[in-house]
């Protein structure tokens, strides 16, 4: 939501500068793009909290696999995909939303150690 609120509020300050400098300018499709600026504001903003939710869910995930008798790191080779299936930015083009895979496994294993060792799953404030 802040990313809307953001590229809206540039968007609304630049279009008053440019009537300001203009009076006369076209300004039918204004709405417009105040709307297309605030849905890629959402799109970006979705993006930063999507990347954060999956790295939390990975640490929840490694302590149920752990729970459950299983090797959360072995199932966590999943992200050790072949770089071939990778774009330039080193993510799989359906991923966008995903962190990296490296922070995903390093995360995994971290976390899986802190399980070994005792560590209770503490929710974050």
């Amino acid at each position: 939501m802040a990313g809307a609120i953001i590229l809206g509020a540039i968007t609304a300050t630049s279009q008053a500068y440019a009537t300001q400098a203009n009076p006369y300018r076209y300004t039918g499709a204004d709405s417009a793009e105040m709307r297309r600026n605030m849905e890629l504001g959402v799109a970006i903003g979705q993006k930063a909290y999507s990347q954060s939710y999956e790295l939390e869910s990975d640490v929840i995930a490694t302590y149920i696999t752990k729970n459950a008798g299983y090797d959360p790191v072995e199932g966590a080779k999943f992200f050790a995909r072949p770089a071939a299936a990778r774009t330039s930015a080193g993510n799989l083009s359906f991923w966008g939303t995903h962190p990296p895979d490296a922070k995903r496994l390093a995360t995994v294993i971290e976390t899986a150690k802190k399980a070994g060792s005792g560590q209770m799953l503490v929710p974050k404030d």
